[in-house]
């Protein structure tokens, strides 16, 4: 005769409360552990309706065999679940959809296919008998089998939830221990039920407990939501964070690194932390930055693939506890090209790409010093003429047509190392390092005749124009404004004596 008792309506309504839980977590799916608690919670649900029906006896020998195929399913959905967990919390690694149908499917469908066929029944499930008013399975080899590969994973499940809690920070070390004490009462009655499964006293009670404990711990999530988060372990810190990181002994030798600093700074093709480590910092990182700066400094390099590394070291043993050295690298290749473009750009006249004055204030100085070391240096001004005619009677669109197109051959014109500074709307300053008044005076003529040769169209007669251009060479004891002063005067004689000429 059947016998319900007060622990079976337990485990039916803690096994309806858990799909009610499942279905609240595909509705709101919320944290990288949703999925490992999805297919814990149909574990459980499974694994307790399963064992009730099987104690209860409530379908006959034939259903309490198809509820005995349940209750393994169920276990192993719990089982894997955990590992799934566990792999994710200690940062060993995710499960992917087809591996966890091929872990499923292998030994659930070898139970399936046992327990279906009567000359292979006896392998799961041995005897049937009733003790007590319950319904009490013996079980066979394959069952044991069975129950060994869970231990072993559970087993696994153990270590690694032990290892990431030791590893995690203390805010979340008390959360860890918190649901590794909510579940370890189901472990001991799943160890008592393997130890006695004849008397089926323990067969409702593991997966009845590990349903309250997940209910618990979804509760808990539901009102202290930081219970979601992953633990947070130096493993994973050094993992995902993008700068680079390398532990030293003090005399440089390398004890341990992360992904990023060894793309960053080891040398050749060998980047796995095993050919680093126990080698000198010296042996494993590209000459630029073999020579390390002292404790709290920076050094800042260039590597030969062209990536600027920022180093900074710092001494992790100043109470003698720890002798280590630390090295935060980070790459700001990026930002190094970013601010020099920005200080490019804050010294470009907008329009035609030339300098402007303030290049022409930080560059000039150095200009005018070349002189005090017997240096040729000169600058050359060019003054479009009669530019104000050119805007009047065509347009500004036009004019800055012409001072673009003076600009490019005033370009096209300067020797190496030479600037072209933009001072006015249609004036420009050539600076010639290297140049006496004789060349600087060649370069001169040569833009005026290439300019004298610009035509620009328009619907009437093409436009054409000259520039005039002023010739002056720095010499001792000058300085940057007497060599401008010098300049502007001969673009002035130039001006007087007719335009479309190159004075000094």
């Amino acid at each position: 005769m059947m016998t319900v008792t007060v622990l079976d309506v337990v485990a039916v309504a803690a096994s309806c409360i858990a799909l009610e839980r499942l279905g609240e977590i595909i509705r709101h799916p919320r944290g990288v552990l949703r999925g490992p608690l999805a297919l814990a919670l149909v574990g459980v649900a499974t694994w307790t309706l399963a064992a009730t029906g099987v104690h209860l006896g409530v379908l006959g020998t034939a259903g309490v065999l198809v509820l005995a195929a349940l209750e393994m399913i169920g276990s192993w959905m719990v089982v894997l679940s955990g590992t799934w967990a566990a792999l994710i919390i200690s940062y060993r690694g995710h499960l992917v959809t087809h591996q966890l149908l091929l872990i499923s499917c292998v030994p659930v469908m070898a139970m399936v296919g046992l327990l279906a066929t009567p000359s292979t029944r006896s392998l799961v499930v041995v005897r049937i008998e009733q003790v007590d008013g319950s319904t009490v399975l013996q079980w066979g080899p394959t069952f044991w089998a069975f129950t060994l590969i869970a231990g072993v994973f559970v087993g696994i499940i153990c270590a690694l939830g032990v290892g990431a809690t030791v590893a995690t920070v203390p805010g979340q070390r008390a959360a860890m221990v918190l649901l590794m004490v909510m579940i370890a009462p189901a472990g001991v009655t799943w160890a008592f039920f393997v130890a006695d499964p004849v008397s089926g006293r323990w067969s409702v009670v593991p997966p009845l407990l590990l349903a309250l404990a997940m209910l618990g711990w979804t509760w808990m999530q539901r009102r202290l939501p930081g219970l979601a988060h992953l633990p947070i372990t130096a493993v994973r810190v050094m993992r995902e964070v993008q700068n680079g990181v390398v532990v030293l002994t003090p005399d440089l030798v390398v004890l341990e690194t992360n992904a990023a600093a060894r793309a960053m700074i080891a040398d050749g093709p060998h980047r796995r932390e095993e050919d680093l480590v126990g080698r000198r910092w010296e042996q494993v990182v590209e000459p630029a930055l073999a020579a390390l700066p002292g404790v709290g400094q920076t050094l800042r390099a260039t590597t030969r693939q062209g990536r600027v590394l920022e180093l900074t070291v710092e001494d992790v043993g100043g109470d003698g506890t720890l002798p280590a050295l630390v090295i935060a690298a980070a790459d700001v290749t990026e930002l190094t090209r970013l601010r020099a473009h920005l200080a490019d750009q804050a010294t470009r006249d907008p329009m035609t790409g030339c300098r402007n004055r303030r290049f022409l204030d930080q560059r000039i100085p150095a200009l005018v010093a070349r002189s005090a070391q017997h240096q040729d240096a000169s600058v050359l001004m060019l003054d479009i003429d009669r530019f104000k005619a050119v805007n009047d009677q065509y347009g500004h669109a036009m004019g800055d047509r012409v001072v673009i197109a003076v600009a490019e051959e005033a370009t096209a014109a300067l020797p190496p190392g030479g600037d072209l500074v933009r001072t006015g709307g249609d004036e420009f300053l050539l600076l010639l390092p290297d140049t006496d008044v004789s060349g600087a005076r060649a370069i001169g003529d040569l833009v005026r005749r290439r300019c004298s040769e610009l035509q620009f169209a328009t619907h009437g007669a093409p436009v054409t124009v000259t520039v005039s251009a002023g010739v002056a060479q720095c010499r001792p004891g000058m300085t940057a404004d007497d060599l401008l002063t010098a300049v502007d005067r001969a673009l002035y004689r130039a001006k007087n004596d007719g335009r479309d000429v190159t004075r000094a």
